[in-house]
């Protein structure tokens, strides 16, 4: 017969009699937050307007598609877009050796995905 110390001291514990790997979910990509940019001017030396964003004005590295296979499982990369990749880089997720600086338009996900 169950009664109600008994229910309760059951249910205290039970999240305590769980497996571990039963309770923690297996890891996921970070999504990047959409950024609203600013876009600037100035005036260039013939006069024209320049615009330019608050962006990086530098190209920067994305994570290779074998580290994102090892972490996430495979075919993530194909999921991802560059703000992903960049917002994992400045979490510390990936080292050195799992990143590359895209060289060409072939190389690189697309940014809007």
């Amino acid at each position: 017969m169950i009664t109600r110390r008994r229910f309760m001291a059951a249910t205290a514990t039970g999240p305590f009699a769980l497996p571990k790997t039963a309770s923690t979910a297996p890891r996921q990509p970070l999504k990047a937050e959409p950024r609203v940019r600013t876009l600037h001017w100035r005036e260039a030396e013939d006069g024209r307007l320049v615009l330019f964003s608050d962006g990086s004005p530098e190209p920067r590295k994305l994570i290779k598609e074998e580290a994102l296979d090892r972490m996430f499982g495979s075919g993530t990369h194909l999921v991802l877009q560059q703000p992903d990749h960049w917002r994992m880089i400045e979490e510390g997720w990936f080292v050195e050796e799992d990143l590359y600086q895209p060289q060409g338009i072939d190389e690189a996900p697309l940014i809007g995905g």
